[in-house]
C-alpha cells in the first residue's frame, strides 16, 4: 500500500456516513501498518478485522473502549500492548505474529477467546498466569 486509507474511505468501506457511527469495520490485507491514526475517530467500534495485514504495534487500540472482537492475525506484531484498557474486548484473534507475552491482555477481564497459534510465547507458566481463558 502506497499511501495511508483516508478516514472517509474507511467510513464509506464500512457503510456508514460519519465515523463516530462505524461499529464494523474490516480491512483485511491492506498493508496497513498502523491503526492509531484512525484509532481516535472510530471509538464506535465494536468489531474490528485488521489480519493480514504489517502491523508493527496496537497504538491507539487502548481508544476503543467498545471494541468486542479484534482479529489481528497475520501481522508483525512483536507485543499485544495497546489492548490493556479494552474492557469490553471478548475475542482476540492474534494468531501468526511474533508475540512473546500474553501480559497486556491480563486485565481484558470480558476476554473468552484467545487465538496466539503460530506466535513465540516465552513461556507457558506466564500464559497459565494471564487467566483462566
Amino acid at each position: 500500500m502506497s499511501a495511508p486509507i483516508a478516514l472517509d474511505e474507511l467510513v464509506q468501506l464500512a457503510g456508514e456516513t460519519r465515523p463516530e457511527d462505524v461499529t464494523q469495520l474490516a480491512l483485511r490485507g491492506q498493508g496497513i501498518t498502523t491503526f492509531a491514526p484512525y484509532a481516535n475517530q472510530l471509538t464506535a467500534l465494536e468489531c474490528l478485522s485488521l489480519s493480514h495485514n504489517k502491523l508493527v504495534s496496537l497504538d491507539g487500540m487502548s481508544l476503543l473502549c467498545n471494541l468486542v472482537t479484534l482479529n489481528v492475525n497475520n501481522n508483525q506484531l512483536k507485543s499485544l500492548a495497546g489492548l490493556e484498557k479494552c474492557c469490553s474486548l471478548q475475542q482476540l484473534y492474534a494468531a501468526k505474529n511474533l508475540v512473546r507475552d500474553l501480559g497486556p491482555v491480563a486485565q481484558c477481564a470480558q476476554l473468552q477467546t484467545l487465538s496466539v497459534l503460530g506466535n513465540a510465547i516465552a513461556s507457558l507458566n506466564e500464559t497459565l498466569q494471564v487467566s483462566a481463558l
